[in-house]
């Protein structure tokens, strides 16, 4: 199994591509996943909601989209953070 950890679509400030692009692309690279890490200070509850589902819609049984977020932690560092679901009321 391929896949691709720490990736940034258009949801964050800094991503180039959309996440159908994105899905393309790596399928063509022969990657079956991508663990997203949208910035999280780059997202609302709104938009990280939308970000979930369009995951979630793009997800099928050749390619599976994570949808994570990156937080910065204490201003010196960021970490990978998983939301169980399609919300969250504050950035962990």
């Amino acid at each position: 199994i391929r896949g691709i950890y720490h990736a940034h679509s258009r949801y964050s400030l800094d991503g180039t591509y959309t996440l159908s692009e994105l899905k393309r692309m790596f399928i063509e690279r022969g990657f079956q996943f991508v663990i997203m890490t949208e910035h999280a200070e780059d997202l609302t509850p709104e938009t990280y909601q939308a970000f979930y589902a369009e995951c979630q819609k793009l997800s099928d049984t050749k390619f599976l989209f994570v949808s994570g977020l990156e937080v910065p932690y204490e201003g010196k560092v960021h970490v990978g953070c998983f939301p169980s679901g399609p919300t969250y009321a504050q950035v962990p």
